[in-house]
């Protein structure tokens, strides 16, 4: 499978280094701390997948959410977050995943690779139709 583009958006520096980590001989991953870099990421290069945070330092994940569905409402998004009680909230506003920190990383790797090879599928399928 070719590489695919995952956008990270999270303001701590030891995840963002792990993610890049697990992923770096599958994706590019790239990261950012901030809604306004991470919307303007998204703006400039195509994402095959978003996982974000909720708590970003003053900022709410929710946010970008919903910035970044209106922008493209067919990109997948995991949230990672220690914020189970707006589980329910974010699969209302369509992301395609939540996983609670703390995670497993094998976990994360596993989810993030389904998720991108169902995307693959749905786009190969609508397309042939």
């Amino acid at each position: 499978m070719m590489k695919k583009n995952i956008l990270f958006l999270e303001n701590n520096a030891f995840m963002k280094n792990l993610v890049k980590a697990v992923f770096k001989t599958q994706h590019n991953v790239i990261t950012s701390d901030c809604i306004s870099d991470a919307i303007q990421i998204f703006s400039n290069v195509r994402q095959d997948l978003i996982i974000t945070d909720l708590n970003l330092d003053g900022e709410n994940g929710i946010d970008f959410v919903n910035k970044i569905k209106d922008l493209d409402n067919d990109v997948p998004i995991i949230i990672l977050s220690g914020e189970t009680d707006a589980k329910i909230q974010c699969y209302l506003l369509g992301v395609d995943d939540f996983i609670a920190k703390p995670f497993l990383i094998k976990e994360l790797d596993l989810r993030v690779n389904n998720l991108l090879k169902r995307s693959l599928e749905y786009y190969c399928k609508e397309y042939n139709h």
